[in-house]
């Protein structure tokens, strides 16, 4: 998010932040800061995101063993995985 913003990328200024730890609270605290930050909205749920946002695409940043089936639910939601 921060190159994407100091570069002015246009491409990433609807870029998410999504965390999958919903009951971290120190984690999510982060994301709130990040996403007050940069400008962007923060996301507990990727779920969530991908009904609510217009998305061409995601990057999984994500351990392995989740890969799988966020990617799923990606192309489910009609959306291009990175």
């Amino acid at each position: 998010i921060k190159i994407a913003k100091e570069n002015n990328f246009d491409y990433f200024t609807t870029t998410l932040s999504v965390s999958p730890h919903k009951n971290s609270e120190w984690l999510n605290k982060i994301g709130e800061s990040l996403s007050e930050k940069y400008g962007v909205k923060y996301y507990t749920d990727y779920n969530e995101m991908f009904k609510a946002e217009r998305l061409d695409a995601v990057h999984l940043c994500l351990p392995h063993f989740i890969h799988t089936s966020v990617a799923i639910d990606a192309f489910n939601a009609g959306i291009n995985v990175l």
